[in-house]
This record gives structure tokens, C-alpha cells and sequence, in this order.
């Protein structure tokens, strides 16, 4: 391992979005292995690489607590992205996103290079991050106090984001990351059914599966696009509902109170307001259980989205080092390839078990709003009898504002009985292309034998 001390250079290490490289670490975050392309871009000889601390290559720039924080999910089992600036052996820089998976004994990190607009705002984050932990470690404190300030003003810049954890932008970071990686890459670049099958051809049987694997996983990752149209419906008619249902008390309440007033003339208006009064809980009480399943759904729809991209990007990322193997193999690359694979078939079983979960409660949220629906279409009748009342009413000379009241309710109601119409037909168009169970099966089961 060199002790060499890297200058850092204000120069980008040029690399294309169409590579992917990958390392593995012992627990500790020691170097066990890297890939041709982690090699070359990081500019180290592969005898100092291997052995060293992953933090041969950790760029001054990069704040503590970003490191804190992925040690602390990576600790807890969990699959963890980030955007990571490194330093290369000539003190250029590089910016990755890097998705950081446990494996047997250790750690295995793919990274692609960033291209999304994120990028720009994450790294002006990172300048304020770091001059905080600057200015206090300046003062004579440890790293920790230095790491216990940046870490606040890290969720509180995600959240003024829109996101409310780190967890819910890592899983945005990773989706728009991948598609907008994808859209550059040439339309060669993506697996198809006719390369898996001239592959078979000339390739080795562990390629084969893997190839066969990747066409069905890209079919997977292409049929995402409804999904994160519900999932964004649905974060925006939650909202929409907790509104209906606040407003839709109110109105109730000023009905009754009005039609209290009314003497005998108005006792049929006093029954309509009262049983519109019971409705109206009823619903306000299915306003915050549809609500709470939408947020249960929304949840299920970017975890599977989530474990969908990364599985897209393991695939790829195996099948671009089987390439690289047939070129130039290793005396230790089974064992490689045997890690690469846990990494894949994890990733791939996580992302089919997740996306048949959101498909299941699709059809209970279906079902859910048909049922909403209803309640709400009892609503409607009522006011049509509420709105003849009011206006014979307001012909005896009692109060001309009751049409109104009624009248706000048939709007609201129609308004919500819309927007749920269209929720359900976004929830029942959201469809995720399954792979063949049997060729899913084939290809995970050979990838497990390597």
C-alpha cells in the first residue's frame, strides 16, 4: 500500500455513463477486490488498491456525516446509496453514485456515473456540509461534535427537498439516476431477447442465464413508468382527501346549525342536514383509513421501484464483468463472480417479491376507493334532496343560504368522486411486467450455483 499524500486537482477523471465498475471490502472497509474499470478510473496499480482502506481513494470534499450515515445502514444490513466524490491517484476527481450491498464477509459497491440534475444540487449540499464540520473541527473539537452538527443540517436540507429520511432519497436518487443513465445510453446498450440468443452461441453457460436474466429484469425496470405515475397520484389525492374530508365536517356542521334555527316549516331540512352530518363523519372516518393505506401503497410502489432499479443495475454490472472475465480472467474470478451473483440474485428476488406485494395491494386500494365511492355517491343524493328543500325553503322567506351550503357540497363531492374515479383507473393501468417464473427461476438458480 502506498503512503503517498494525493494533491487534490480541481479536474474532473473523465469516464462514460456506460461504464459501470464495481469493489468488494472486507467488514472494515478494506479492499479485497476491484474490477478493470474501478482500476483504471481510480488511477491506482491494483497491487496498491488491494489491502488498502476504501479511504485511498475519499476525496477531502466529502463530508463526515455522509460516511457516519452509510456506515450506519451498512452495519444495520441495509442496501444503501450515495453520491461519493473520489479522489483519483493524480488528485483529479470523480463523482459516482454508488449502491453498497452486505455480501458474506463483507461489502460490494457498483457505481455509475452521475448524470441527473441532483447531482449539481447535491454537491453544493456537500460544500455547506463540509464547511460546517471545517469550522467546528477548527475549534478544537473532535470529528464527532463535527459529525453531531452536519448530520441535523443534513435531513433538514433533505427535507426542505421533499424528502422526510434519507432513505426516501436514496431511492429517488437511485430511480432518476438509472433513467437518466439509460437515456443516454445507446439503444445496443440494453439486453434484448435476439443478444440472449446469439449469446448462447458463444458464451459460457453462466453468461448465458445472465444474459437471459438481464432481458427479463430490463423488461421489469421498462414497465416501472405506471407505477411512478400512481405513486405520485397518490401522494397528491392523500393530501387532496385529508382536505375533502376537513371541509366536508365543516360544511355539515354549518348546515345543522342553520337548520336548527328553522322552525316547523324547515323540519324536513333539520333531518336532511342530520343525516348528511353521519355521512359526512362516516366518510371523514374513511378519508383517514384510505389515506393511511394510499401512504402504506406509496411506500410498497418506491421500495419495489427502488429494488427494481438497483436489480437493472446489477445485472448489468454482472454482465459487463463476465465480459471483462472472458477477456482477461483471474485466478480468484469465480469467487468474484460468486459474490457478484449473491449481490444479483438478492437484488432480483427482493425486487419480484416487493412488485407482487404492490400488485396485491393495488387491488385491495382499488377496491378500497370503489368502496369510498359509494359513500360518496350516497352524499350526492342526499344533497339533491337537501338542494330542493333549501330552495322551497328560501321561497317561504327562511334562509336563502342553505342552497348555497348544499351546493358547495355538490361540488366537493364531485370533485372527489373525479379524482377517485381517476386514482382507480391509474391503480388498476398500473401493471409491472412479471418475468417467465420458470426462466426467472432457471437463470437465479444458475447464478447461485457459480
Amino acid at each position: 500500500m502506498s503512503t503517498k499524500t494525493i494533491i487534490p486537482v480541481d479536474q474532473e477523471r473523465a469516464f462514460t455513463p456506460q461504464e459501470l465498475f464495481f469493489s468488494t471490502t472486507d467488514p472494515k472497509g478494506i479492499i479485497t477486490f476491484g474490477n478493470e474499470v474501478f482500476t483504471r478510473i481510480s488511477g491506482h496499480e491494483n497491487s496498491i488498491l488491494i489491502g488498502a482502506p476504501h479511504s485511498i481513494i475519499r476525496h477531502p470534499d466529502m463530508p463526515r456525516c455522509v460516511f457516519q450515515l452509510l456506515w450506519l445502514n451498512l452495519r444495520q444490513g441495509i442496501t444503501t446509496v450515495a453520491y461519493v466524490k473520489n479522489l483519483a491517484a493524480n488528485g483529479h476527481f470523480y463523482w459516482v453514485t454508488a449502491i453498497i450491498t452486505p455480501i458474506p464477509n463483507g461489502y460490494l459497491s457498483i457505481r455509475l456515473k452521475p448524470t441527473s440534475p441532483l447531482l449539481q444540487i447535491v454537491g453544493n449540499l456537500y460544500k455547506q456540509l463540509l464547511q460546517t464540520e471545517t469550522e467546528i473541527i477548527a475549534r478544537g473539537e473532535t470529528s464527532a461534535h463535527a459529525m453531531a452538527a452536519s448530520r441535523p443540517q443534513l435531513d433538514a436540507a433533505l427535507l426542505s427537498l421533499g424528502f422526510p429520511t434519507y432513505d426516501a432519497f436514496m431511492q429517488h436518487a437511485l430511480l432518476i439516476e438509472v433513467a437518466a443513465r439509460n437515456h443516454l445510453l445507446p439503444p445496443s446498450s440494453h439486453p434484448t431477447h435476439d443478444d440472449a440468443l446469439v449469446n448462447t452461441e458463444k458464451s459460457s453457460t453462466l453468461q448465458q442465464h445472465c444474459e437471459k436474466l438481464s432481458v427479463q429484469v430490463h423488461q421489469l425496470y421498462n414497465s416501472l413508468a405506471s407505477f411512478l405515475t400512481l405513486e405520485k397520484a397518490l401522494d397528491q389525492q392523500a393530501a387532496l382527501l385529508q382536505t375533502f374530508g376537513t371541509s366536508l365536517k365543516f360544511i355539515s356542521l354549518n348546515a345543522q346549525i342553520r337548520t336548527a334555527a328553522l322552525q316547523t316549516n324547515g323540519r324536513t331540512l333539520q333531518v336532511v342536514a342530520q343525516q348528511m352530518s353521519r355521512i359526512a363523519a362516516n366518510i371523514t372516518q374513511t378519508v383517514s383509513e384510505v389515506c393511511h393505506f394510499m401512504h402504506e401503497v406509496t411506500a410498497i410502489l418506491r421500495a419495489a421501484a427502488f429494488h427494481i432499479a438497483a436489480s437493472e443495475l446489477s445485472t448489468e454490472m454482472m454482465r459487463s464483468f463476465l465480459r471483462e472475465l472472458h477477456n482477461a480472467d483471474s485466478p480468484d474470478s469465480r469467487h468474484r463472480v460468486a459474490l457478484l451473483a449473491h449481490v444479483v440474485t438478492q437484488s432480483v428476488d427482493s425486487a419480484t417479491r416487493i412488485a407482487r406485494d404492490a400488485a396485491t395491494r393495488l387491488l385491495q386500494l382499488g377496491a378500497r376507493l370503489e368502496e369510498f365511492i359509494k359513500q360518496i355517491r350516497t352524499l350526492e343524493i342526499l344533497h339533491i334532496s337537501g338542494k330542493i328543500e333549501a330552495v322551497s325553503c328560501t321561497a317561504t322567506g327562511l334562509d336563502a343560504t342553505l342552497t348555497a351550503v348544499f351546493e358547495e357540497v355538490r361540488a366537493r363531492t364531485n370533485t372527489a368522486r373525479t379524482d377517485l374515479t381517476t386514482l382507480m383507473e391509474l391503480a388498476a393501468n398500473a401493471r409491472i411486467k412479471f418475468p417467465n417464473n420458470y426462466l426467472l427461476a432457471t437463470s437465479l438458480e444458475a447464478l447461485r450455483a457459480a
